[in-house]
Formats: structure tokens, sequence, C-alpha cells
């Protein structure tokens, strides 16, 4: 993998409530963007692996949420990518994946401990990712309230 040997990113934002959503399909993004900022994140979109590495390592995200299946690099290079450079990003599991067809990433992912996100997203299946992986309680809370919210 041309990743191999970069410097190790060895900061991770614990606190904050950033979120990089990854998809080469832009009117998912930027659904989910402005679905997400109505329960107060911050979000970056990237379309593409490599766009999603340059915002990952100069915006330091809380989370980050990608597309599986991309042209050129998918979704499971950027976890490598992650898991080589900020290792503690990656067993802090506060990277998701979405897909159309979950089995195909049912048996990596488990081995991996990610968390699979089914498309199309329900933005309450999202929240509740950011809640659990976030561990803050008033994600829980906004979870709950997003079973009541219609996307934008």
């Amino acid at each position: 993998m041309q990743y191999r040997g970069r410097q190790k990113t060895m900061f991770v934002n614990r606190t904050g409530r950033r979120v990089l959503l990854v998809d080469d399909e832009v009117d998912i993004t930027t659904v989910l963007a402005m679905a997400l900022e109505e329960f107060d994140y911050e979000v970056r979109t990237a379309k593409h692996v490599d766009e999603a590495i340059e915002i990952f390592e100069a915006w330091k995200p809380n989370f980050i949420v990608s597309d599986y299946a991309m042209p050129d690099k998918n979704g499971m290079d950027l976890f490598y990518y992650i898991r080589d450079t900020c290792p503690e990003f990656a067993e802090e599991r506060r990277f998701a994946f979405l897909s159309g067809s979950l089995s195909e990433l049912e048996g990596p992912a488990a081995l991996l401990g990610l968390t699979l996100i089914e498309k199309p997203v329900r933005i309450e299946r999202l929240v509740a990712f950011l809640a659990s992986a976030g561990g803050r309680m008033e994600d829980a809370i906004a979870a709950r309230r997003a079973r009541d919210t219609p996307l934008p």
C-alpha cells in the first residue's frame, strides 16, 4: 500500500464533535452533513480517499464515516491508513462504513471491530454510532431526538 512509511499521527481529538464524511456520491454527504449539523456536529466531507486523508491530517476529526465502495481506493484503504498512522483512532472504534450491500463487509468488519451502517442511511443510526463511539450523554439524547426528525 502506498501509505506505508508515512509519519504516524499520534494525536486523537477525543473531546470534540467533528465528523468526516467520505463518499463519492456528493448528494449523500451533503444530506448527511446537513442532518448532523442540526445535532451540533461540525462536519467536513470528502469525495475520495486521498481527499479524506488530507482532511484527517489537517483537521483531526473525532469520527470518520466512510462509504466502502468508491473508485480507485475504497473505504478499507482509508481505514488501513488511519489504523497505520493513528492506531488509537482505530482502536477507539471511531470509524464506520456506509454500504448499500452490508453482506460483503460483514466478515472483514467483524474481524476489525468496525461499525456498518446500511444505505440508505437513517440519521438516528448514524447519530447512535457517534453517541456510542464518543460516549457522550448529549449524543445519546440526540440519537433519540433524531428518530423523530426527518432528513432535510
